[in-house]
């Protein structure tokens, strides 16, 4: 996984910390919802996906907005 694990967990952060400065999810949630999954089935415990996953739930459902992650 090597390379291709630490680019997910770059592109976390990434997400995170737009999240964070924001408060606004990325518009590619979606997508980084899919590397978040891929990320936590090679390590279970990996705590920035888990931190991804926290923050997705915890985010407020836009009504306005069909997202796959929301449902």
């Amino acid at each position: 996984m090597g390379m291709d694990y630490h680019g997910d967990l770059m592109r976390l952060l990434r997400a995170i910390n737009e999240y964070e400065a924001t408060g606004d999810l990325p518009p590619d949630a979606s997508s980084i919802d899919v590397v978040c999954e891929r990320v936590l089935e090679f390590d279970p415990f990996e705590t920035v996906a888990r931190r991804w996953k926290r923050i997705t739930i915890s985010e407020p459902e836009d009504p306005t907005k069909d997202e796959p992650w929301r449902r």
